[in-house]
């Protein structure tokens, strides 16, 4: 019996902050496409955000049967903003506005957890994702 009720409190403790807050936390990550290795991002506050260069596995173009590695960088940013960065290279400057948009997933989970948790993520905008940036600097 009171192990039962230790697994009730827990369950609880991870559900009433909001699912997607828990679970993912206030930050998104931002995939910049084609974006040059000295590419550096700011916010419009001019606050410089660290770009993580990694690969990602995608399949092949020439070939569905076979994975590749793509090179990527990534940045992140608050979940609850809809942010305008500034990417500079090479004396070039370009500003471009990230937006997020509700993960269906996330959506369906808050609310299925009950009204308090899908405020939470709703106030936090935890379950925001963003669509990849264009960086390219043609």
């Amino acid at each position: 019996m009171q192990t039962s009720k230790i697994i009730v409190i827990a369950i609880l403790l991870i559900l009433l902050p909001g699912c997607a807050t828990a679970i993912k936390g206030y930050y998104s990550k931002v995939e910049l496409q084609n974006a040059p290795d000295s590419l550096r991002v700011f916010t419009s506050d001019g606050v410089e955000l660290p770009v993580t260069r990694t690969n990602l596995r995608v399949q092949s173009e020439s070939n569905s049967q076979k994975w590749v590695d793509k090179p990527t960088s990534i940045i992140e940013v608050r979940s609850k903003y809809d942010p305008v960065l500034v990417l500079k290279y090479q004396g070039q400057e370009k500003r471009v506005q990230a937006f997020g948009q509700i993960g269906g997933g996330w959506l369906l989970l808050s609310t299925g957890c009950g009204l308090f948790p899908a405020f939470v993520d709703a106030l936090t905008g935890s379950w925001n994702s963003f669509e990849p940036i264009d960086a390219s600097f043609k």
